[in-house]
């Protein structure tokens, strides 16, 4: 009878321990946890039900035509345009939306977004230096052609977002969902970490990294990495790659986690 007892103690002690798994893990109940960011419900490669619709907006959106320099703005909906060549310093928006817009060739510096909303946006040829996106929903935006340096996303949905050719410095993405995303020939220098990704069926065909890469514990199952090229360490620590396709073109074999088996 003791050593029974003390398997069930063993066990029950256990279970808790084992139940985090994928985005921020998930809840004992396997359901999602309480601190999946509001930009990863529902985080979808498809186009949402209507655009300005993610959780965190505010309630009521206020509308306006134009974005300044230096502007702090709290729950406001841009007027869906084309706004080529803009630049844009020191921007801040939380809980806002510039869903369905058009910044060609833009350059955006020490821009935050917070809680807010980005579908259906074309920003290719734009430059960002030091931006930041927290629980932000980019999904089916157009980033390609883009430069990007110091970029920080945190708890974001990218999914179906395209990045193809676009050049990074210094990039580190973690918790965040990127599924069916396009970062087909990419060239990152520096550090490029997503860390804790959902990476499934995302294309880094002929990507070449300069810098140290980290994909630690992030689900790369589906993932075309061929003719990728890393020319510093990769941290493969916990990534699931089971059906992605290699440098080399083979294919990863099922319980493939950590190397391509």
């Amino acid at each position: 009878m003791f050593r029974s007892l003390l398997t069930f103690l063993v066990v029950t002690t256990l279970i808790p321990a084992c139940s985090s798994a994928g985005l921020r893990g998930k809840s004992a109940s396997g359901g999602a946890p309480k601190d999946t960011p509001l930009a990863l419900n529902n985080c979808k490669a498809s186009v949402p039900a209507k655009a300005c619709g993610l959780s965190s907006l505010a309630a009521r959106l206020e509308t306006i035509k134009s974005l300044q320099s230096s502007q702090t703005l709290n729950g406001i909906r841009l007027e869906p345009q084309n706004i080529p060549q803009q630049r844009l310093q020191d921007v801040t928006l939380n809980a806002s939306c510039l869903s369905e817009n058009s910044f060609v060739e833009g350059q955006w510096e020490r821009t935050i977004f917070a809680g807010s909303e980005m579908i259906l946006t074309e920003a290719s040829r734009t430059r960002w230096s030091q931006a930041r996106f927290t629980d932000s929903d980019l999904r089916l935006s157009h980033f390609a052609y883009a430069n990007f340096s110091e970029l920080t996303v945190r708890g974001s949905c990218l999914a179906s977002s395209n990045w193809s050719a676009s050049q990074f410095q210094d990039v580190s993405i973690e918790d965040s969902s990127a599924d069916q995303g396009n970062f087909s020939s990419i060239k990152a220098q520096g550090r490029f970490a997503f860390i804790r990704g959902l990476l499934t069926t995302t294309n880094f065909s002929h990507a070449v990294f300069e810098g140290p890469v980290n994909f630690q514990d992030s689900d790369l199952r589906g993932a075309n990495l061929s003719g990728a090229i890393f020319k510093e360490t990769v941290n493969w620590q916990g990534a699931q790659l089971s059906g992605a396709t290699w440098m080399d073109g083979r294919v990863c074999a099922e319980g493939s986690v950590g190397t391509c088996l």
